[in-house]
This record gives C-alpha cells, structure tokens and sequence, in this order.
C-alpha cells in the first residue's frame, strides 16, 4: 500500500506535526506501508497524488493540504485527514480570515475526507462549534516512538537551581513570556530558564528577559538536535509547556517517557493527556504567580511508574499505528467498492 503524507513542512526536530508523521511513517512501513512526505512548495503533486493509494493530510488551514485535497478528488484518491489544531489567536483581519477559511476550506475538505483523525475526544465538540460536519470521525491520539529521547542519554546538568527547560517553537501562541514572569517570583532567583527552538517570537521574548533583568536566566539554545535535547531533558529538574492551545502535546508524553516532570497549563489537551496519563502538575494558564509555585512543588519530583505504564500502553506507534493502517485498508476498499 503506497500511502502520501501532506504537510506544511516536514522538520520532525521542530514541529510537532512532522514529529506525528515521522513516527507514524516509521511504525507504519513493517505493515506493509509505503509512505511519502510531500511538502509545500515541493513540485509533482499531481505525479505523487496519482501514485498513492490514499492520501494522508495533515494541518489545519493549511494551502498544502487545501491544494492536494483537490487534487486527490479530481484523481478519485480517498483522503485520510488529520487537522491536528485549530489555532484562532491573532489580529482581527487574522481571526477573520482563519473564519473564512473554515467556511469555505475547512468545511468540504472535512466533509469529503474518507475518515477525520481527531487526536482526543475533546476536539469532536470543537469540529461541531465550526460548523465542521466529517463524514466520519476517528480518535487516535499524539503517539511517540519509544526511542525518541529515550532513557540512557548521559550528559551534564543544566545551569540553575532548578534548572527549566522547554522545547518548542517560539511563537506567542507557547506563552514563553509567562514563564520568563515567573522567574521574577519569590523563590525563583535561582531558576535558569532553557529555551529550545526558534521562531518570530525570539526578539521579543529576549527583550522581556533583559528589560526584567533576567539576561543571564533565561538562555536561547536554538533548534537542537534529538540526541542534545535528550541530553538536555537529563539535565533539567523540570520541562514547562504554558501554551494556551494544544492539539495533544508531543513533548509532554516525550518528557514524561524519560522519568522527567512536567509542568503543563490547565487547557483542554494539556488537561486531557494529564487525566488520561494520571499526571497532577498542571497550572492556570496566564497565572504566573501559579506557574511560580508549580515549579517550586514539582521542579525533581520523579515520575511514578504508573504514569510512565499508562503512556507505554496507549500513546506509542507500536501500540495504536494498527488503527490508522486499518483507516487506510477501509478507505480503499470504500473506494473499490464504488461507493
């Protein structure tokens, strides 16, 4: 079976959608999967749609994904779609356009997709709230390959006491801003800040830090590879993720599958992923002072081994690509079918 991924980018150290496809590709080739990742701005779309047996989007309001759905329906291709997030921050002109978009995109692509991947049930009231109608609906969540920031990496700790660490884009939606607040907090003065990863936000997060006097506590490492991430997740007391919109992070099943905490913000996905995991340390997202405290209760609190079971069993490739292969077989029967 020869199945084509399309995305925005492809880059699985800086994105959490390419992670997806990454890991789903790679568990899914011993089951007799034949992938492709085409990307914006590659050429022979139409050659690549034409080879495929189905047709795998991914990302919301995304031209790529709008561009080869069409063609995928003129060359009689069913799709699988996964949107992964919907993101509605930004300037009016930008929501209103994300709004347009879901009118006049979102809605038929949804509607004429063989099968829409939602990454937790949460995200069925959100299709329902945009007046998104699928044809039909499938629940697989953000998996991770066990291999991916395994446990075993060895490497030196981190400046800070504690040490903090974060990996991501840098982009406002993250609220970077809210834990470089944070540092200002009694008991913090101690407390390095490690980003990892790039992105628009750079400037303005560093221009935050030295205004607040926090230079030499909040440091930029840039887009690292996996191997020095892993070595870096060794090093730190605590990962913090106080973004304000989530699909199902990927970097909280990868921090908490190497034994180290995590404080997340109290949003639908992040919230989901605890309860499902039984993981506690979550805080009021955009409190600062709440996030200030998180860290002094959970900065080297270990990970107990049910949390680490429960994520082995329910958000590994090994354990649930089957599903998504399955969404592949019934998608081109449908279609042999004629139906």
């Amino acid at each position: 079976m020869k199945v084509l991924h399309i995305a925005k980018d492809y880059h699985p150290q800086g994105s959490g959608v390419a992670r997806h496809i990454d890991g789903l590709v790679a568990a899914c080739r011993p089951l007799g999967v034949e992938a492709r990742v085409l990307t914006a701005g590659e050429g022979g779309l139409w050659r690549a749609v034409g080879a495929a047996d189905v047709v795998h989007l991914h990302g919301a309001r995304t031209a790529c994904v709008a561009r080869a759905a069409l063609v995928a329906r003129l060359l009689d291709r069913p799709m699988i779609y996964t949107p992964h997030c919907y993101y509605d921050h930004g300037s009016w002109p930008k929501r209103l356009a994300k709004r347009l978009w879901d009118r006049l995109v979102e809605r038929p692509l949804v509607a004429r997709a063989w099968a829409t991947i939602l990454l937790d049930e949460i995200w069925r009231g959100d299709l329902t709230a945009r007046g998104l109608s699928p044809h039909r609906t499938v629940v697989v969540p953000n998996c991770i390959t066990p291999n991916h920031g395994a446990p075993g990496w060895t490497g030196g700790r981190l400046a800070g006491q504690p040490a903090l660490l974060s990996i991501g884009r840098l982009d406002r939606v993250k609220r970077l801003d809210d834990m470089i607040i944070a540092l200002t907090f009694p008991g913090m003065e101690s407390a390095v800040l490690h980003l990892v990863g790039e992105g628009a936000d750079q400037g303005r997060l560093g221009a935050l830090a030295t205004l607040d006097g926090l230079g030499g506590r909040v440091i930029f490492h840039g887009g690292l590879d996996d191997e020095t991430t892993a070595r870096m997740r060794a090093g730190a007391d605590l990962f913090l993720l106080a973004s304000e919109r989530e699909g199902l992070p990927t970097v909280m099943l990868e921090t908490l599958a190497v034994g180290l905490p995590i404080l997340v913000s109290d949003i639908p996905a992040n919230r989901a992923l605890a309860d499902a995991l039984g993981w506690p340390a979550l805080f009021a997202m955009g409190d600062q002072g709440a996030l200030a405290r998180g860290v002094l209760r959970w900065a080297g609190r270990p990970v107990p081994a049910l949390v680490r079971d429960r994520l082995a069993a329910g958000f590994t490739w090994a354990a649930r690509a089957g599903e998504i292969v399955g969404l592949y077989h019934e998608a081109m029967a449908h279609k042999a079918g004629g139906r």
